[in-house]
């Protein structure tokens, strides 16, 4: 399942592959002008029972939330958040589930500001988390939205240009600042599974410190910076950007792609209690080794590339 850019008009916003396929099919995704969408805002429910997609209305300037039926590839609803202000500068820019599977939130961008948007999994409606309010609230971000994931009793939020998170909890929507230690800014952002950490991946980083960790699902207390070793054959490829990171099958191990002078590079963690673990992809050169996603393949000719996200196998 990918999640398109854009429709350009047609509202042809989200394609399927099913292996042996020659073409990649195409749904028709309900909007009145079109659907896009700037940031990965794609996901699946715990059950995998459906596939769920955010997007920016373009005629609204609202969000639309679609959710698909991957057995028939066909559209089973959608729904326009009401929680999230519409304008010039909304968009959907991250979607997670909570700790216990049963909602399903959204980050979406609102200009500087931004907004956490709750649907109930098995209604697929809006909650209402004001009662005293009128209308259908969600939780406020003042300081700008992001990636989200959930840890602990909060929700995390990767500010944009930056390597801070907002920390805000799941059951008043208080935020809580949290600033970065490191240098870089947010490109990825995972939480384990046990919940006691929170691995952010980093851009424009220095001293291989591209992972900035945060422990404690309670608190702020502790802040690090993770070298990720970037090694090829034993030659430092002197990487200096995460373009992106996944959890792997299992989610006690993870992956995160590079991008380096010399091109593409994925390494890959282990996730042990209280300590992350990298893994040496090559065991016949000394040390810890990346490995090259750039390296050319026997009996195959690249003629183009584009990357920004990955699907994991076990």
């Amino acid at each position: 399942w990918v999640q398109l850019a854009d429709g350009g008009g047609s509202g042809d916003s989200l394609g399927w592959f099913e292996p042996g396929a020659p073409l990649m099919g195409i749904i028709n995704l309900p909007a009145v002008a079109d659907l896009s969408s700037d940031a990965d805002a794609i996901t699946v429910d715990p059950d995998g029972t459906y596939v769920y997609a955010a997007y920016r209305d373009t005629d609204s300037q609202g969000i639309r939330v679609v959710r698909i039926d991957p057995a028939t590839a066909a559209v089973a609803g959608f729904l326009d958040l009401q929680s999230v202000a519409a304008g010039a500068s909304t968009q959907p820019v991250g979607v997670t589930w909570s700790r216990d599977g049963d909602e399903l939130v959204i980050a979406a961008a609102e200009g500087a500001t931004g907004r956490l948007a709750f649907i109930d999994r098995e209604t697929f409606t809006e909650i209402d988390r004001n009662a005293g309010t009128a209308g259908t609230q969600g939780y406020a971000l003042p300081n700008g939205a992001g990636p989200v994931v959930a840890a602990g009793d909060a929700y995390w939020v990767a500010l944009p240009g930056t390597n801070d998170l907002d920390k805000v909890s799941a059951s008043t929507g208080t935020v809580t600042a949290s600033p970065g230690t490191e240098t870089g800014t947010n490109a990825a952002l995972l939480a384990m599974p046990d919940g006691e950490f929170i691995v952010q991946g980093l851009t424009g980083y220095a001293d291989d410190l591209a992972l900035q960790v945060r422990s404690s699902p309670s608190g702020l207390d502790t802040t690090g910076g993770v070298a990720v070793l970037d090694d090829v054959g034993g030659v430092d490829r002197l990487a200096t950007t995460v373009v992106t990171a996944q959890h792997l099958p299992g989610y006690a191990r993870f992956a995160v792609l590079l991008d380096s002078p010399a091109g593409l590079l994925l390494a890959r963690f282990d996730y042990l209690p209280h300590f992350l673990l990298q893994e040496d992809l090559d065991a016949l050169t000394a040390g810890v080794q990346v490995a090259d996603v750039e390296a050319a393949v026997p009996g195959a000719t690249i003629l183009g590339r584009t990357y920004g996200a990955f699907a994991p196998f076990p």
